[in-house]
């Protein structure tokens, strides 16, 4: 029982020296995250701003006038045209929306990022996210609800009408699609540093975020990846194990503490089931001795003899004579003498069918 109890002790030390390392242990320290976007400058003491800071490409700020906030635009407006570009997310489509002198609105031009005839993969559908305006060129962001998406260049010149057709027919696709450049995460949201020509893309994944970054050097012909795309994911448990523990030695040690712990609780469980088996056989023997001594300690009239026996005294022979006989009369008066004459008579065919039941009947015949 002693061993017992040294290595139950051996073990609970083990696993609390493991613990005590592991809980000294200090967590890496994550490196923050650049700042995004650019702090606004201060305007200058003679009320001029910097060129860098004046508005470009049809009245829209420069990047590095305000914060990058990453949020989706829906709508753009160009001053110039009188225009809007719309994102259509219901149809999957970005629409030019004209404004006349009168301020009426007319839709001259429509371009659809994915069909959606007859799909039924409708998480797989690139839906438009976010618009933006460069210069001549619509850039847009369109993605699906999984890990797909896309950015694509447009021209805002719509193309001549067919033969046939009015020029104001509405949803005809305006310029075709100068570039079509694929990301393999969920995006929702782009920024552009058309000083720095580059895209910012952010988007989910299945684990955590991405972030990716779009080379505008060959804009609007190419795009192209501007490093490698940053993919976040989530750890699992047995990456930060093998992170703290790379040599597996803690999870060694917390693996065999814990099948000796189990083994020794056990062994102690079945030591006390034992012992406790025992102690109440004992008692149940006890109670039952006990019993015996107060049945058999009183005694009777028959000289000092206990009272059963007493009861078992011998008896006669005579008595069992007389229990003989009466035996014998009561079964020689259950059955009467009775006169019987059986008469065997032959039976008149040689043959006698089994199915034939007149000859298997009594016959009672008449005394003459």
């Amino acid at each position: 029982m002693n061993k017992i109890y040294k290595l139950f002790t051996i073990g609970v030390l083990c696993v609390a020296m493991f613990a005590g390392g592991l809980s000294a242990k200090k967590p890496h320290k994550r490196p923050m995250p650049p700042k995004q976007g650019v702090e606004r400058p201060m305007p200058p003491e003679d009320g001029k701003m910097p060129p860098e800071c004046e508005m470009h490409h049809h009245g829209m700020p420069m990047h590095g006038q305000q914060p990058v906030t990453f949020q989706s635009n829906q709508i753009c407006f160009i001053p110039e045209m009188q225009a809007y570009v719309v994102v259509d997310s219901t149809d999957c489509a970005i629409d030019l929306v004209e404004r006349d002198e009168a301020g009426n609105m007319k839709l001259i031009g429509r371009h659809v990022t994915d069909s959606l005839y007859k799909r039924h993969d409708l998480k797989n559908i690139h839906r438009p996210k976010s618009v933006w305006v460069l210069g001549d060129k619509i850039i847009y962001l369109a993605s699906s609800a999984k890990d797909s998406a896309h950015i694509g260049i447009l021209s805002m010149e719509p193309e001549p009408a067919k033969e046939g057709e009015h020029a104001d027919k509405l949803c005809y696709a305006f310029g075709k699609e100068k570039s079509y450049f694929g990301l393999h995460f969920n995006a929702y949201a782009f920024d552009i540093n058309p000083m720095a020509k580059e895209i910012t893309v952010v988007g989910t994944n299945a684990l955590g975020y991405s972030i990716a970054v779009v080379d505008l050097t060959n804009f609007p012909e190419e795009l192209s990846f501007k490093g490698e795309p940053y993919n976040y994911h989530k750890k699992k448990q047995s990456e930060v194990i093998a992170d703290q523990d790379p040599y597996g030695l803690g999870l060694t040690v917390v693996a065999v503490s814990v099948v000796f712990i189990a083994l020794i609780s056990v062994c102690l469980i079945m030591l006390g089931y034992g012992s406790a088996i025992r102690s109440w056989n004992e008692k149940r023997k006890k109670k039952d001795e006990a019993k015996k001594q107060s049945g058999t300690g009183r005694t009777g009239d028959n000289g000092g003899q206990p009272a059963e026996a007493g009861s078992q005294q011998s008896v006669d022979g005579d008595v069992y004579a007389a229990i003989a006989t009466a035996i014998y009369l009561y079964n020689e008066e259950l059955h009467d003498d009775e006169d019987m004459v059986i008469t065997i008579q032959n039976v008149e065919r040689t043959w006698t069918p089994w199915n034939d039941k007149r000859f298997n009947m009594n016959q009672y015949f008449n005394k003459k």
